[in-house]
């Protein structure tokens, strides 16, 4: 309820102007207007926040249905009445086929079901899949080895363990000495080399 305070501020004086029992009779009528009108806000207030509740409380109930609903269909369950996701997940594969590249021929095409399966292209022989030989790195290719392939080293003297390190290490040496040249393998720290020139 109001305070007489707030009563007194909002209530115009009237000191001087009417008989001080009627300006009585008038400051209780204004006490009594104003806290009918405060009564009808606060109600009005209570009301507003009991409907929002509501309100909110049905939204709550209405989401969690559409959430459950959605996942019912997700796992495939039964029939949704109205819910627009009834259809979700039906459906079948029209057609499902490989594109061909050079390491490998596809099959297919699939209809509604069926396995894809993969075999390795027949290619012409002597050709190894390698990238190209010189110049930026590119997709391999089915080509014949070059030198630039294979390892390379030179020096003075016969391939010795300075050029093959490891072992399991080769490479094709030329003694710029003799000018023979060798394929060279460290053999678990001895080196193999057979004179090809």
């Amino acid at each position: 309820m109001s305070s007489n305070f707030q009563i007194d501020a909002l209530f115009p004086r009237l000191q001087g102007l009417v008989d001080p029992k009627a300006e009585k009779e008038l400051f209780l009528a204004f006490h009594r207007i104003y806290d009918y009108f405060n009564n009808k806000i606060d109600l009005s207030n209570a009301d507003i926040q009991k409907a929002t509740s509501k309100q909110t409380q049905q939204l709550a109930t209405e989401t969690s249905q559409l959430i459950s609903n959605f996942a019912s269909k997700l796992v495939g369950q039964g029939n949704q009445g109205n819910n627009p996701l009834q259809t979700l997940g039906s459906g079948t594969v029209t057609s499902v086929s490989s594109s061909g590249n050079i390491l490998f021929a596809g099959s297919g095409p699939i209809v509604d079901a069926g396995s894809l399966s993969f075999t390795l292209l027949t290619q012409n022989k002597n050709k190894v899949l390698a990238g190209p030989i010189t110049g930026a790195d590119a997709s391999p290719t089915f080509r014949l080895l070059a030198s630039n392939d294979m390892p390379r080293t030179s020096s003075a003297a016969n391939p010795s363990i300075t050029e093959l390190p490891n072992s399991g290490d080769w490479c094709l040496h030329k003694n710029t000495t003799s000018g023979f040249i060798y394929l060279a393998y460290n053999n678990g720290g001895a080196i193999v080399k057979v004179q090809l020139i």
